[in-house]
């Protein structure tokens, strides 16, 4: 799943910049950010509906938007590497 980050060129590691947009009162201050919820941006297709349905993705997702006192990362490892670290923590088979 992780791999489609990749896609679009949306990041190489490094999270690339923008000028900051909201979106449903949500600050979007980089391209993973947009990718993950404007849908009208050209990075939006960077992950497949598939994907969008998965549960990491949520748990991806849910971790790199944060919330009001979210301190961002510049580098996208730390955002696969808390993913992973929550989802191993938390589910069970």
């Amino acid at each position: 799943m992780f791999l489609k980050c990749f896609n679009f060129n949306i990041n190489v590691g490094y999270i690339l910049k923008d000028f900051e947009q909201k979106a449903d009162d949500i600050l979007i201050p980089d391209k993973l950010k947009e990718a993950l919820v404007m849908e009208e941006s050209e990075y939006y297709p960077a992950f497949s509906d598939e994907c969008r349905n998965e549960f990491l993705f949520h748990v991806f997702k849910r971790i790199v938007l944060g919330g009001s006192l979210c301190q961002w990362e510049d580098y996208v490892t730390e955002y696969f590497r808390m993913t992973k670290l929550f989802y191993k923590g938390n589910i069970t088979i």
